[in-house]
């Protein structure tokens, strides 16, 4: 059997996507760039040992990198964009820990498939709303930005926590 057929090798793959999205949208200035790509490497460990930890740790990161890019001046749609991005990679990940205890010929395609499809089209549904205003032609507040910033945040913790 190939690789790839493997259960959670597809969303393990498209954890690894997701975080580096992340990166690329969050990493504005080194300091957010770098805890962006200490969390995309934590969040591969984790995906290759099949450890929950480190995958919740490695998005830990990722969210950290989100708050550290907002604070360095990243645009609101970058860090609207990056922190739906981390979610996706630590949730698919998650996913991905969990689909390995199934053993190596389970057929896990069309859950995957079905569990990106749904998780990308509400955080895009979250994103979308996030971002309204914006594209509404309001004028952006600095309260909506600190708002997300908070969020990342508050995200952040709980991940920190949910390992707790």
């Amino acid at each position: 059997m190939t690789r790839l057929g493997r259960p959670g090798v597809l969303s393990g793959g498209t954890a690894l996507v997701a975080a580096l999205v992340g990166v690329v949208l969050a990493g504005v200035d080194p300091l957010s760039t770098l805890a962006g790509l200490g969390g995309t490497g934590l969040l591969a460990v984790g995906l290759v040992r099949r450890t929950r930890p480190a995958v919740t740790l490695g998005a830990t990161g990722l969210g950290g990198a989100v708050v550290l890019g907002g604070v360095a001046g990243a645009g609101g749609a970058a860090v609207v964009g990056a922190t739906a991005a981390v979610v996706l990679a630590w949730t698919v990940g998650q996913t991905s820990v969990e689909l390995a205890d199934h053993g190596p010929t389970a057929r896990t395609a069309r859950f995957e498939l079905t569990h990106l499809g749904g998780t990308s089209l509400l955080l895009g549904a979250a994103a979308g709303i996030v971002l309204a205003p914006r594209l509404l032609r309001v004028d952006p507040s600095p309260l909506g930005v600190t708002l997300v910033l908070v969020g990342g945040v508050c995200l952040t913790g709980a991940l920190l926590a949910s390992e707790r």
